[in-house]
């Protein structure tokens, strides 16, 4: 299997009270990962967040054939209620200059780099990566100020 990625799709799968699925206890934090390689392997990668996760992979005949094998199964993952996207691009910001704050006890890393080329996403279809949620009501915007004086 080629080790170049031409594309990849993360989604997240997340109720933590358990209103989507009537789970009592902790709720679910899911994710769901496609990736094309340069041969037109498909790989799925599929989980509990913070975990390895398990993997499916599927051989396209051409590009075209493992791209529609991959809007396939995100159109069905979509339709079961995963709720957000991460489309990576061929440019991320600069990690080195990554910022880390602590908000309501958690460590939250804010991007602060100048867009750099990603190896592993150069022949992605993307110019930059895209985060793409499609529920209003799981976003919640904070903001942070630091002021010099």
């Amino acid at each position: 299997m080629s080790t170049q990625i031409l594309e990849e799709v993360t989604l997240n799968w997340t109720d933590l009270t358990g209103a989507k699925t009537g789970a009592t206890s902790l709720g679910s934090n899911k994710f769901y990962r496609a990736q094309i390689f340069a041969d037109f392997t498909v790989v799925f990668t599929y989980g509990r967040v913070g975990q390895s996760g398990q993997v499916q992979k599927v051989k396209g005949k051409d590009l075209a054939d493992a791209k529609k094998q991959l809007q396939k199964k995100i159109d069905s993952k979509i339709a079961k209620g995963y709720d957000s996207i991460v489309a990576r691009g061929q440019k991320e910001p600069d990690p080195k200059d990554d910022i880390t704050f602590k908000f309501e006890g958690k460590d939250v890393v804010i991007p602060q780099g100048k867009p750099i080329a990603m190896k592993q996403y150069a022949k992605s279809s993307f110019d930059q990566s895209e985060y793409l949620v499609y529920s209003e009501s799981q976003v919640r915007i904070r903001y942070c100020c630091q002021v010099k004086i």
